[in-house]
């Protein structure tokens, strides 16, 4: 049995030699390719801004431009009168708002976003902070400013968000909407991405049935391992996931099951189990993987729960059966405990950091928390507990039921509390890592 920072050196050493090839996506609306292609996706090159955003300087506010100077003696008894010259309005060409002053103070009414008229114009003042003054056909001609205004307020400057070349975005982010909004305003619709991952998931166990069960038979219990993995590696990781059901507790059988996996097209990049790992009559996962000469790199790690938890590779496979037919390459395997909590601890802490890695995304950092109440541990074994995060301050409750097979807890929770190994007891207000729901 390995510490858990061992193993977790493994995995990514080991992943980091197995990093996906990358790939090109387009994202133009007039042939249907929008930018919802990009949720999830891992980015491979970063991107760098092709032009300033704004590309001019524009208005934040719907007010007035003006130049503030003239303003510096308006007071309630004296107000600054203001000549409007006309409308700006967003759309406007920046070279038909030009500006221009004269021996009495002129401004112009601007819209939000409206390039701003160049000048001795040199900010905006709010519509709600001055008073107007109409003709008789209801047209502002004339505004009183009752207090002195700064230079620069209200202004949007060409580029304040981002200049040409700046980092937009680095190579190793996964993407999602927020990021969706800069490339948009920037233009920018071609990218390079990593391939999606490859994944295979399989149950083991002779007293699993399919979800849809209604009426269960004694002894036997709904398959909810499987389908979480499946739906988690698909929406929160950005997989291509299949997923190839349940498999008897027989190792011929297992891998019979385990060959047609790696033969189907394309093979997978990693391939996932639940159940038979631990040190039980019916646990045949290690005594198969043998057989195949795969190479286990760790079985069992000082992790609660999930333990037995192991990782290995499968070796390439030359198919000898047809001349000419092409090599299986050599997959990623992870077996992991069947029971529900330790499914979910053995996604998010060891194949969550190994698709990480293979994508060529940086290690996930923790979120540090204090601890609402005192907890007992094992004391040789590092604890993924589940919590709730509660109060401003964002401290972890660890809930009450933490059993390997309790599912409720883990469907009412944040995330984990991640107690370190070397200790018994962890007191409260003590800071912990934390590590949210994906």
């Amino acid at each position: 049995m390995i510490q858990y920072p061992v193993a977790l050196e493994i995995i990514e050493s080991v992943a980091r030699e197995h990093r996906l090839e990358y790939e090109n996506l387009v994202c133009n609306p007039v042939f249907g390719k929008s930018y919802e292609q990009l949720c999830g996706r891992v980015l491979a090159e970063s991107i760098a801004s092709p032009e300033e955003m704004p590309p001019f300087d524009n208005s934040a506010m719907d007010g007035f431009a003006i130049c503030a100077d003239k303003t510096a003696n308006a007071t309630l008894e004296r107000p600054t009168r203001f000549r409007v010259l006309g409308t700006i309005a967003a759309g406007t060409r920046a070279t038909e708002a030009i500006g221009f002053t004269d021996k009495q103070p002129v401004c112009w009414e601007i819209m939000t976003g409206a390039p701003f008229p160049s000048g001795a114009f040199d900010a905006v003042v709010k519509i709600e902070d001055v008073q107007v003054i109409r003709n008789d056909q209801g047209q502002i001609t004339e505004i009183l400013i009752s207090q002195p205004q700064a230079k620069n307020q209200f202004i949007r400057p060409q580029g304040e968000d981002f200049k040409r070349g700046d980092l937009v975005l680095k190579a190793g982010t996964r993407m999602h909407s927020g990021h969706v909004m800069g490339f948009a305003g920037l233009g920018v619709t071609d990218f390079r991405v990593v391939r999606k991952p490859r994944i295979a998931v399989l149950s083991t166990g002779n007293e699993l049935c399919l979800y849809n069960t209604k009426n269960l038979e004694p002894g036997m219990i709904r398959n909810s391992s499987g389908p979480f993995l499946e739906t988690a590696l698909a929406h929160e990781y950005s997989a291509d996931v299949q997923y190839f059901g349940v498999v008897s507790d027989d190792a011929d059988g297992f891998l019979k099951r385990l060959a047609a996996i790696r033969a189907s097209s394309p093979s997978p990049d990693l391939i996932i189990t639940t159940g038979a790992v631990s040190m039980g009559k019916y646990d045949f996962i290690v005594e198969a993987l043998k057989r195949l000469d795969a190479q286990i790199y760790f079985h069992k790690t000082a992790i609660r729960p999930g333990k037995p938890a192991l990782f290995a590779k499968l070796p390439s496979i030359h198919e000898k059966t047809r001349e000419n037919s092409p090599e299986i390459p050599s997959s990623l395997f992870f077996g992991i405990p069947g029971n529900p909590v330790s499914t979910a601890v053995g996604l998010r802490f060891l194949i969550g950091p190994c698709v990480r890695a293979i994508s060529g995304m940086p290690v996930e950092p923790p979120l540090r928390v204090q601890l609402a109440a005192t907890i007992e541990k094992p004391t040789p074994l590092r604890c993924f507990m589940r919590a709730t995060l509660e109060g401003p301050s964002g401290g972890a409750s660890v809930l009450e039921h933490q059993g390997s097979a309790i599912i409720s807890s883990l469907m009412h929770s944040d995330g984990w509390v991640v107690l370190p190994e070397g200790t018994g007891q962890v007191t409260a207000g003590s800071w912990v890592d934390f590590f949210r729901e994906r």
